[in-house]
Parts: structure tokens; C-alpha cells; sequence
């Protein structure tokens, strides 16, 4: 059951943060709701109103499916007894953990493509997402996960990020480099 007296969000945020076995660097108005349990404390850290996440198969490299569109959520989850921390990212209601040996890759301003053993997907933010919010983003997941900045890639593909070609592009590059992060 979550506590019902809570300090301000402000001084939560800094009491969750000190409570990291890392710190992290997370600027004060960028955490959300914080929700405290007996066991934990949920705090999320990032809110953006539009994303898309999509799968890439990996037996057909030309296909992509969109699995989900809406609002990009980014939770941190840490246990009350240790300091063990948790990462979740959500694009509507499709969940997924983030892994210190999961791959990560940026591969444009805004794009991202992700890992894991069978799985292939990227999340794409719209161009009118604030800077601030996928550069923060970019940090946690340098923290969370195997994460590299191929963003070099972008600028040699000569197709903008929103655009399917620039997945297919931009894939053939940077898929061995996430093949071989899995391997490790």
C-alpha cells in the first residue's frame, strides 16, 4: 500500500536519489510521480507524450512492425532493504526492463535500437520532442545498460529518422555491433 503523508516531490526525489548505489544525475524537474511502498519506492523519471516502439525481425531484415505508439514512461524501481535498483521503460502499455548487459544503441538525434537474445527494436521519439528529454534519457541508459552513440550513422544514411528507410539503413550498420554486445 503506498504511503499517504509524503513530503514535497522535490525533497523525494533528492531522499530516493541519495539512496542509489551510483548517483545519478537527474535534473530536479524531471522526476514524476514517486510512489513509496513498505518494500520500495517507484520513481519515474521520464514522461514523454509521443514514442513508437518497433520490433525488427531478425530472420527478414526488411521487415518492422510498429508494436506500440503513445507516451514513453521511464521508471526507476529500488527495494527498501538493499540498494538493489531497477530500470523499466514503458511505450503505452508494452513494458520492458532495461540490463547492464543489454545492448543499446543511439542511432540518430531521437532513434534508439535495442537487444535483447531474439529480440530486435527501436524507439523513435518525434521531432517535436524536447532535446532535454532524450538527452536525458540517453544518460540513464549509459548508466542502466550496454549503451554506445552511433549517432554518426545518421548523418552517413542520407534518410531522415522518420522515414522506414532510415531503419533498414541504419540496422545493416549497427547490428553486428548489438550482435556482438549480446555474445559478451
Amino acid at each position: 500500500m503506498a504511503s499517504s503523508s509524503a513530503p514535497p516531490p522535490a525533497s523525494r526525489m533528492a531522499s530516493f536519489l541519495s539512496r542509489m548505489p551510483k548517483p545519478l544525475n537527474i535534473p530536479s524537474g524531471a522526476a514524476g510521480r514517486i510512489q513509496e511502498y513498505s518494500m520500495g519506492t517507484i520513481m519515474e523519471v521520464i514522461r514523454a507524450d509521443s514514442a513508437v516502439l518497433m520490433l525488427m525481425e531478425y530472420e527478414n531484415p526488411h521487415n518492422f512492425r510498429i508494436l506500440k505508439r503513445g507516451n514513453f514512461v521511464m521508471k526507476l524501481m529500488m527495494q527498501t532493504i538493499s540498494t538493489i535498483v531497477v530500470a523499466a521503460c514503458m511505450v503505452g502499455d508494452m513494458h520492458w526492463p532495461l540490463a547492464r548487459d543489454a545492448p543499446v544503441v543511439r542511432v540518430a538525434s531521437r532513434s534508439f535500437l535495442f537487444a535483447l537474445p531474439g529480440l530486435l527494436y527501436a524507439l523513435c521519439f518525434p521531432p517535436t520532442s524536447a532535446e532535454s528529454t532524450v538527452t536525458l534519457l540517453a544518460e540513464l541508459f549509459r548508466q542502466f545498460t550496454h549503451y554506445e552513440d552511433f549517432q554518426h550513422v545518421a548523418a552517413g544514411i542520407g534518410v531522415s529518422e522518420d522515414q522506414l528507410g532510415f531503419w533498414q539503413k541504419a540496422r545493416e550498420q549497427v547490428e553486428p555491433v548489438l550482435r556482438a554486445g549480446l555474445q559478451r
